[in-house]
């Protein structure tokens, strides 16, 4: 059911998700700067404060802060989580198109290892604090959308 609070999660969470995919670029090698990225990263986002931060009741009035931090938290990692391994899978079925694996055996530990590269990227501090303060203000927000507007 469309409710304000995951229309605000869900807005607030993509600008942020846009964000971190912007910094991501700029901390890729200059030869890979696929253009897919921002877009995608902000659809992850949108769908992240959509089912998870506007569904879990944001609004509620029995929430303490503490439970809108830990899910602004948790909202942040998981686009950090599905951006990296949905953009992995996508490099490594373009890889695979090139003929670089030699089964599915390797296509599938290529998914991981691309996950491990994509991690040391991610784990910046400007891009985990990005994450974080997007997922802390998209959850923080969404529950008073919740609560101002029942």
């Amino acid at each position: 059911m469309p409710t304000a609070s995951r229309l605000v999660a869900a807005v607030i969470l993509a600008i942020a998700a846009g964000l971190v995919a912007d910094l991501y670029l700029e901390n890729l090698p200059r030869e890979y700067r696929p253009p897919h990225i921002v877009p995608g990263w902000s659809l992850i986002g949108l769908l992240v404060g959509w089912f998870t931060l506007g569904g879990r009741g944001a609004g509620s009035s029995q929430d303490s802060w503490v439970v809108r931090f830990n899910q602004g938290i948790v909202a942040g990692a998981l686009v950090l989580f599905w951006g990296v391994l949905i953009f992995s899978i996508v490099e490594m079925i373009e890889r695979s198109m090139q003929k670089r694996y030699r089964g599915v055996e390797d296509a599938l530990t290529g998914v991981f290892e691309l996950m491990g590269e994509a991690g040391l990227v991610i784990f910046s501090l400007e891009i985990l604090l990005t994450a974080a303060i997007g997922g802390l203000l998209a959850a923080f927000l969404a529950a008073w959308v919740g609560r101002r507007w029942k």
